[in-house]
């Protein structure tokens, strides 16, 4: 892939989501607030998803594997989404990084 055709498929993805998107700054300020560190060590799994992929624009922008692991840990916590995950990457550590990041 050339990076003129690199460059036009971010391009189109960063506009896709403009509206919903957070700025920089904001998702900086948001993964850095009290409100989110307490959701996180209060295991509440569902304001984390929420708060940081569904209302960001992220969710929208993923493909259909993570939306699906998204979706998982949402509804049954974040060690149901890693099983899930290692699970559709038949066990393979390295697999799964690669196939959710």
């Amino acid at each position: 892939m050339s990076n003129t055709t690199k460059d036009t498929k971010t391009a189109e993805m960063n506009n896709t989501h403009t509206t919903e998107s957070l700025t920089t700054k904001e998702l900086e300020e948001l993964l850095n607030s009290k409100e989110l560190r307490d959701d996180v060590k209060n295991g509440n799994d569902k304001a984390f998803i929420k708060k940081v992929v569904k209302d960001t624009g992220a969710y929208d922008a993923m493909d259909e594997a993570n939306k699906k692991a998204a979706d998982v840990f949402e509804k049954n916590g974040s060690e149901a989404a890693v099983k899930h995950m290692m699970s559709m990457a038949g066990g393979d550590y390295a697999r799964m990084r690669m196939m959710y990041g």
